[in-house]
Order: C-alpha cells, then structure tokens, then sequence
C-alpha cells in the first residue's frame, strides 16, 4: 500500500470471519499499490472484527449494525482517495481489476463510472479449489465498478431504509442523474455463491425492499423536470 492514495477500497463486513481473510489478502496481490483499504464493521458479533485488525495496514472501523448502506456511507466519510471502489467480505477481484479499471478512468476523463464483467464461484476447498462459472455477466455490482468520487456529491450516498437493493437504487439514481458509465469486457469481480449471504438469507424480505425502491423511485420521478439517457435496464444490467 503507497502513502499516495489514489483508490479508495471500502469493505462492509457483517460475520463474515470464514471470509474476511481472505478478501483482504487478495486485495493485497493487486499489482498495483496507490490504494486504502477501509473495513467497516458493521456490529459483527463473531471474529470479524479481530481478523481485520491483524492487518495493520488498513483503517478498521466499527459501527453498531445498520445495514451494508449504512456501513458504506460511513466508509465513505473516511475516504481519501479519487476514485472509489466497493467490495463485498465475501468476494475477490482478479489480480490486475484495479489497475485496468483505474487506468481506463485515467484515460478516458468523461466517463465517470466504469464497470467489468462478474464471474460467479463455489468454493471446493479453501480458495485452492474454486468452482468458476463457465459464463461472465455484466451487473452494477459495486465490487464491479469503479467510481469518481465527485459522483457521490452528484447522486448522493446509500439509501440507509433499504436493508437490500440498495445497490439497485444507487444505479437507478445514477441513471436518472445521467452519470456517464461505461463497460469493459474484463472479468472484474469474482463474486461467490453460498448459503450465507444476504441475498440467500433474506429472500423472504427481499419482495418488501422491492417495493420500497420502486415507492422511491416514483418519488423522485414526480419532482424531475428531466428525462434520463437509455435505459434503466441496460444501465444497471442483467444475467
């Protein structure tokens, strides 16, 4: 890690000690070292909070529990560097992801999110022994995309009411904020499947914060006295 920081890297962590380990020391192979991490605890009861804090070399924050929104934004008010980057405490990025994504912002000034493609895994046995889905998609996964940081003063933080979608919601006012993103066909994000994650643990809730995101959206629609560019499904993506 480089004292010139130039990528901001915010994990939200909830129980997630048989993961965070190894997300963080992935990061650390990335071949490039201009960056922060920043892991935001939040209100994990297990050993999150002492295996983050064996790594020296990252800010630890600790909040009670609110929801990934929450944590992020608080991730966010930390936040030194000029382009930032999310990752889920479960997942991981190919070893050159942020360097070609910061690279691509680099060089192209106008774009103002770029997003690579998502890989779905299973692990086997540790990370020795992946299972990799055959087929890569794109979606606004924020563990895909790379992000001008004046677009958070543009589009606002995480919406803290939606305990899920709340990546859905970001994206959508993005679009309606006409937030130029543009795509590169590079596998960026290798995102794992299991039981545990929020997405499988709260199907029951998921239709509720549906339609709270939608309730906003319409919201908002009703004082905008513009259209957006495209559309909001080919904005955000889909499998």
């Amino acid at each position: 890690m480089n004292s010139q920081v130039k990528i901001s890297i915010i994990i939200p962590v909830y129980n997630r000690e048989n993961f965070i380990n190894e997300t963080i020391n992935k990061i650390k192979k990335q071949n490039i070292s201009a960056y922060e991490i920043i892991v935001v605890d939040d209100g994990s009861t297990d050993s999150s909070a002492q295996l983050a804090q064996q790594h020296d070399d990252i800010t630890y924050i600790y909040k009670e529990n609110g929801g990934p929104a929450s944590a992020r934004n608080l991730g966010l008010g930390y936040a030194k560097g000029s382009y930032i980057i999310f990752i889920d405490s479960d997942d991981f990025w190919e070893e050159e992801s942020l360097s070609i994504l910061s690279e691509y912002l680099d060089k192209n000034q106008l774009t103002q999110i770029v997003e690579g493609k998502i890989r779905e895994f299973r692990v086997i046995k540790n990370l020795d022994e992946l299972d990799f889905s055959p087929e890569s998609y794109f979606m606004s996964n924020f563990g895909s995309c790379m992000i001008r940081r004046e677009v958070f003063d543009i589009v606002g933080g995480f919406e803290e009411k939606l305990l899920l979608s709340e990546d859905i919601d970001w994206y959508t006012r993005a679009w309606e904020n006409n937030i130029i993103k543009e795509r590169i066909e590079k596998i960026i994000l290798n995102y794992r499947k299991h039981s545990e994650s929020i997405t499988s643990k709260n199907k029951e809730k998921r239709n509720f914060y549906r339609l709270l995101l939608y309730k906003l959206k319409i919201e908002r629609e009703k004082s905008r006295n513009y259209i957006p560019h495209g559309n909001l499904i080919d904005y955000i993506g889909k499998r």
